[in-house]
């Protein structure tokens, strides 16, 4: 009676190890689970991501620069255009520039920070900017105009521009949306 006892355990603990129960995938010798347990009926779909808003975007100007975040989940770069249309430094707008000054700022991912530098000829396009809290707010209000272009892995944000600030109509060539403040 013992011997039957243990070999009925291995029987059926080799079964159990074995595979059985699995079924087959077609033309497979490759054990799939049963679809009975726990049907797994999700798709692999992309869900509709909402447009990028202002409410999404925020710059924050500090004595030593500037911080942008774009806070969108599908916003993996962006370019960003910086005019001084209050005092006319536009070496930073990705548009006209000032006299021998165009620059352009560019980053990979959701957010960037500019450092303040003194001169023109110190900027580094994606790193430093004239621009500072002293420069950029007057009156507690931003005295900048702004270019934001999205860079996105979803073809419904790739290359979509937006214009804010001050003196949005400088940017009109662009066809950018335009936000209202």
């Amino acid at each position: 009676m013992r011997r039957s006892l243990a070999i009925t355990g291995f029987l059926v603990l080799s079964l159990a190890c074995s595979g059985f129960g699995k079924k087959k995938a077609p033309e497979s010798d490759v054990p799939v689970d049963d679809p009975l347990e726990e049907a797994d009926d999700t798709e692999d779909t992309e869900e509709a991501t909402e447009p990028l808003t202002l409410d999404q975007v925020w710059v924050d100007w500090q004595n030593d620069g500037g911080t942008i975040v774009v806070d969108h989940p599908e916003v993996d770069g962006f370019t960003l255009g910086l005019a001084g249309t209050y005092d006319g430094w536009m070496g930073e707008d990705c548009f006209e520039g000032s006299g021998a000054y165009h620059y352009c700022h560019t980053f990979d991912g959701s957010d960037a920070f500019l450092e303040t530098v003194g001169q023109p000829e110190d900027i580094v396009e994606g790193s430093t900017t004239l621009f500072s809290e002293e420069r950029a707010i007057y009156e507690g209000q931003d005295w900048l105009t702004y270019l934001l272009e999205v860079g996105s892995s979803r073809p419904e944000l790739d290359a979509t521009c937006y214009v804010w600030g001050k003196f949005p109509s400088y940017y009109e060539d662009f066809g950018c949306e335009v936000w209202e403040e």
